[in-house]
């Protein structure tokens, strides 16, 4: 609150119903607080984030409509937080702390309903007078109350229209109709502050010339407009019904022009029909609620608890633009948890792309009402298919709909991300760049289980069973998992995409190699979408390319956000190691370290990485200390090293953890006779006499803890190929490397995983081997850098260390070898090879070497990795292809990865 003295004049009331102020009329409704529920957002919205907001400043609430029962949930708010209940209306020295302006006015009288707009007059009236603004100013808080969280229908009739209207205008009967209707349950949402002051007002008020009354007048068009972003957002824009969409698709001349083509115009109408009914979604309100209303029984039965992760920044470009959802995909839980999550921060939810295997009875028509919209798996070849299913994607975004789909085209049976499929991308890129829509946002998203549903499932497709198509009677079964216990999930959102700047980063990428992409309409700057050619060849190879960098930089976003659940912890931790099994406190150290080193790569890196425990315990309790850097990017001061502590909070994590993969059935324990050394001196420190115990792999569910580990190779591969450099230069007998080399062999690598690790591409390597050198650094297998060179600390402690650490990429260090070293054999045997015979070569050589405890991974991951490392391998020219689809050896692109991945030791392995 201001220091400076208000002249405390009573205001005249001008916000009257049925003769006397509003504020005597509160009182009456002071009995539907026993029965109404609010839900606030911001969800962390409380009284010290309105005073942040605020600034301490006297705060007008700013409403679309002076309404009281609108009024009355806003009191009860901020009764809430502590804060004074809004009693009066701003008027210039009219009030201390807290008060309300509306920017239109229904006022019941005596003689009738006035709309009036006392708005611009009070705002003149403050600006002009209030004595405030001279100092620290005042703060107008724009907020928003929801009845309803339905969108408008254009089908709907008179009769409901009437008692339940769906643009935001309903009177207090028709407001206590929705409050009935949806159980008490209202929605309020506070938008950006506005601080305004004499001195400094925002820049639209700033004009000069301006009279006090048209500014007044144009700052309450910038307040409507918030408002109604802020309304489109929660409820989204106007549904139509099926006919009207249909008309408008098929209407299109492109779309006709197929239509018309052939002998028989009529039957492809039908069939161009029929396309359309098996794909479209009939978006439903009363279904959305009564999935949200079943899905809160659901999540509570099968999760702990649902975690979400910034989602603040998404927040605020759902008010100003379009946006896209591209979450991975885990499980077939995804398709269901983004929507709830997204209507509970809330937000409207979003048009589903789903597979047309998930349209059958009956859980199609349910998906379908609660938003999806059904695609076939391949296109082949069908135009006229295509063409009906571009244009109803074009309808989707040209008419605002959040869209969500699944860019990796199915389900991760490997945990890590899928190489993205254009596809679908290609269809909404097609559709911005025509309409010139630069405010649309690619939001990426992240879900992290303990546990899915499908572990087992996927582990017996990597096993080589044949994947099942879903029906009636694989919905029923899933009832089953209704009474299980899976742990937490966790929702992580990434920084939302731009996609007009976007645009311009990549042309200006590819017009500074030479390339350009397209002509201006007026020669101008080619980065705006607006000044593109109306007729956009949008099959332009480099159209294509940037849809291909599109998906990638999602696929970037997503795994910059990922969350470490306590299960990949644990799958880090146990597939780390060389011993089949591991005593409980060097399990636990090692569980500790592995979170430590997300807290420590995310923190590095600037990305959004955290473990699972974060969202419960505050930060995950190791420690805290200063960054290890390389001396340049200190100033030259000394590195300072932070090392994992063990702490209480990291300890409750881990058993909690451990108890999860021992009822999961991933971890088995045996007994273990500790020496009494480590009783007396480690004993003491692990409650339940843990350290009685060893953990071993479960031999059924190996391959699930693979899978986990998958989701955050990612992060781990940062230290583990770093330290893999190191520990080949230190079983040579050198004491140092030169950071020269070890960015260097770093880079060589990177280009090989590049579809592995999806690391930003905004991160340079020496920025990740820094990090890497930090994490090291912290565990005591890397000492002081004299100028160039890193010392490598001897000993066995150090030694290690830095073989756990090394550990961390063993199996796809293992996969990539292997395929390097049939490359190899094959190429001396015949010259010449083909992608399928050098994957099932790789396999053979995969199993004796397995046999012989060569390698520790097992050898059905070859076939599941096959295809992705030939790739990998073919991308950056270590296979090159020859006329007649065979593939030759190119031993210059080859002579960089040898060393790491110890293809001279593979190569001696007899199949």
């Amino acid at each position: 609150m201001t220091d400076v003295q208000v002249e405390k004049v009573q205001p005249q009331f001008q916000y009257r119903i049925l003769g006397f102020a509003f504020a005597s009329w509160l009182l009456f409704l002071a009995p539907l607080r026993w029965f109404s529920g609010v839900r606030i957002k911001p969800e962390n919205l409380d009284r010290t984030a309105i005073d942040r907001m605020s600034g301490g400043r006297p705060i007008v609430f700013v409403m679309e409509r002076f309404q009281l029962l609108d009024l009355f949930v806003l009191n009860n708010v901020l009764r809430r937080f502590g804060m004074p209940a809004v009693k009066r209306e701003a008027r210039s020295n009219g009030f201390l702390e807290v008060a309300f302006l509306a920017l239109r006015s229904n006022v019941l009288r005596f003689y009738g309903l006035e709309r009036r707009d006392p708005f611009s007059d009070y705002l003149e009236d403050l600006l002009s007078h209030d004595t405030r603004l001279h100092e620290n100013g005042v703060c107008l808080l724009p907020v928003s109350v929801f009845w309803s969280r339905g969108a408008e229908r254009s089908e709907r009739n008179f009769i409901f229209r009437g008692l339940f209207p769906d643009d935001g205008s309903a009177n207090f009967f028709q407001k206590i109709l929705l409050f009935a209707s949806h159980g008490g349950i209202v929605d309020i949402h506070f938008g950006n502050p506005h601080i305004v002051t004499r001195n400094s007002l925002p820049e639209l008020l700033a004009t000069p010339g301006l009279s006090p009354i048209d500014r007044a007048r144009r700052y309450r068009r910038v307040l409507m407009a918030e408002l109604n972003r802020e309304r489109t957002a929660a409820m989204g824009p106007a549904l139509y019904e099926f006919s009207t969409v249909a008309n408008w698709i098929l209407a299109d001349p492109e779309t006709q022009k197929m239509i018309n083509e052939g002998p028989n115009s009529k039957r492809n109408q039908k069939k161009a029909h029929h396309y359309l009914r098996e794909m479209a979604a009939a978006y439903n309100y009363t279904t959305v609620r009564a999935l949200e209303a079943a899905l809160d029984f659901v999540w509570t039965r099968i999760f702990k608890g649902i975690r979400v992760r910034n989602f603040g920044a998404v927040r605020e470009v759902a008010r100003t633009g379009h946006i896209l959802w591209l979450p991975c995909h885990k499980s077939h839980l995804d398709y269901l948890l983004l929507s709830y999550v997204v209507r509970k921060q809330g937000l409207v939810g979003p048009h589903i792309a789903a597979g047309v295997n998930l349209s059958f009875w009956p859980a199609g028509p349910i998906l379908r009402r609660g938003g999806a919209f059904f695609m076939r798996r391949s296109f082949s070849g069908n135009k006229l298919y295509t063409k009906v299913f571009a244009g109803y994607v074009d309808f989707l975004m040209h008419n605002g709909y959040p869209i969500e789909y699944f860019h990796e085209g199915g389900r991760s049976r490997i945990g890590k991300l899928l190489t993205p499929r254009y596809g679908f991308t290609s269809f909404c890129v097609r559709s911005i760049l025509r309409r010139k829509a630069a405010a649309t946002y690619v939001v990426p998203v992240y879900f992290g289980y303990d546990k899915v549903m499908e572990d087992d499932t996927y582990a017996r497709e990597v096993s080589g069973a044949k994947k099942h198509k879903e029906s009636l009677w694989q919905l029923l079964a899933s009832i089953r998992f209704l009474f299980s216990n899976y742990g937490r999930v966790d929702v992580s959102f990434g920084t939302p995409i731009h996609f007009g700047d976007f645009w311009k980063e990549y042309l200006a990428h590819h017009e500074a190699m030479g390339q350009v992409l397209l002509p201006a309409r007026d020669g101008a700057t080619r980065g705006s979408l607006e000044r593109l050619e109306e007729d956009i060849d949008v099959r332009h190879p480099l159209v294509q390319s940037c849809i291909e960098s599109l998906g990638l930089r999602v696929n970037e976003g997503i795994n910059a956000a990922a969350v470490a659940s306590g299960t990949s912890l644990m799958a880090v931790a146990m597939l780390a190691a060389r011993e089949d099994s591991v005593d409980a406190d060097r399990l636990g150290n090692r569980f500790e370290t592995a979170a430590w080193i997300v807290d420590t790569v995310s923190r590095e890196l600037g990305w959004k990485l955290s473990n699972a425990f974060s969202a419960v315990e505050g930060s995950f309790s190791l420690a805290e200390s200063p960054s290890v850097l390389l001396p340049e990017s200190r100033g030259g001061d000394e590195p300072v090293s932070s090392s994992p502590m063990p702490s209480q909070e990291a300890l409750s994590a881990f058993h909690e953890a451990l108890d999860s993969c021992l009822r999961w059935g991933f971890l088995t324990k045996s007994d273990n006779e500790p020496d009494a050394a480590v009783m007396a001196t480690e004993g003491a420190a692990t409650p339940g006499a843990s350290h009685l115990f060893r953990y071993r792999r479960s031999e059924e569910k190996s391959l699930n803890l693979y899978w986990y580990r998958g989701t955050v190779f990612h992060i781990f591969a940062i230290p583990g190929v770093v330290g893999k450099i190191i520990q080949q230069h230190r079983d040579s007998g050198a004491s140092s490397i030169s950071r020269a080399a070890l960015v260097s062999g770093f880079e060589a690598v990177r280009s090989v995983w590049k579809l592995e690790v999806f690391w930003p591409r905004a991160t340079t390597s020496e920025q990740l081997v820094a990090a890497g050198l930090l994490i090291l650094r912290g565990l005591g297998t890397v000492g002081e850098c004299e100028g160039d060179q890193i010392n490598i600390v001897q000993g066995e402690s150090a030694g290690g260390h830095l073989d756990f650490v090394s550990g961390l990429v063993r199996t796809e260090k293992e996969l990539y070898g292997l395929q390097l070293a049939a490359a190899i054999k094959l190429t001396e045997a015949k010259g010449s090879f083909r992608r399928e015979e050098l994957i099932h070569h790789a396999h053979a050589l995969h199993r004796g070497a397995f046999l012989r405890s060569i390698v520790t991974s097992p050898a059905s991951l070859t076939l599941v990795y096959g295809g992705r490392s030939f790739d990998a391998l073919l991308n950056v020219g270590v296979f090159v292809l020859k006329p007649g689809n065979v593939l030759r050896l190119s031993f210059g692109a080859l002579q960089p990865l040898t060393e790491f991945f110890d293809v001279a030791d593979l190569n001696k392995v007899q199949v």
